[in-house]
């Protein structure tokens, strides 16, 4: 299903590139060296030619064979082919997709689109489903898992589950992981822009790290 594409941008990498862009996200993963302009390009085609895949199946197995290409712009196709999908195309049983992508090939890259993008629709359609799977996701081990609590909420705006984010936010207020404190940061940051009232009232007798404080006193 994915070879054609696969094909296509091995004829389009570009090694100097490549090796450009694994350093600039510390050697984690492989590249073939192609500008986003340019794959996006690629891309589109191939979203055109699979618009129409038969049933929600064959759409996930593009998505997992995508994701376990060895280069990194395989996942970020991925990630914009969900990004194609109608809310009627989302099941319930996708949170075992979910789960999967955030703690499979794991860096900030790929989490944060699945947490604001994939993880956060997810929720909307299906808001049953919040308590039960964010209870239990929110002291995983995995740290990509517990950003992603943080971040589903990120689009939301004024319907921000307030109650839960300050919450999960005193949960981690302690945590030393540079990633759970810039996303920490990032929300406040961010419902900053609809509610700075609740914001401020929130932070008045917290403790702050100096990087979730940054972000979270950039709009206030």
């Amino acid at each position: 299903m994915i070879q054609t594409l696969v094909k296509e941008l091995t004829s389009n990498q570009d090694p100097i590139k490549a090796a450009g862009m694994k350093r600039y996200m510390k050697d984690h993963f492989d590249y073939f060296g192609i500008p986003s302009e340019k794959r996006k390009e690629i891309q589109k085609r191939f979203f055109s030619e699979n618009k129409n895949a038969s049933g929600p199946e064959q759409k996930r197995k593009i998505v997992l064979d995508l994701w376990c290409q060895p280069q990194r712009e395989c996942q970020y196709v991925a990630l914009d082919y969900i990004n194609t999908w109608s809310k009627k195309e989302y099941y319930k049983e996708d949170i075992e997709l979910i789960y999967h992508l955030i703690t499979t090939k794991s860096w900030w890259d790929t989490v944060d689109g699945l947490a604001s993008n994939f993880m956060g629709k997810y929720f909307s359609l299906f808001p049953e489903e919040i308590e039960p799977i964010i209870s239990n996701w929110r002291n995983d081990e995995d740290l990509w898992v517990r950003r992603s609590c943080l971040l589903f909420q990120l689009k939301y705006g004024k319907n921000t589950n307030t109650e839960l984010l300050y919450s999960l936010i005193d949960e981690y207020l302690l945590e030393k992981q540079f990633f759970i404190q810039k996303a920490i940061g990032w929300t406040l940051r961010q419902y900053s822009k609809f509610d700075p009232k609740s914001v401020r009232d929130y932070l008045k007798d917290k403790e702050l790290g100096s990087v979730a404080k940054r972000e979270a006193y950039k709009y206030l």
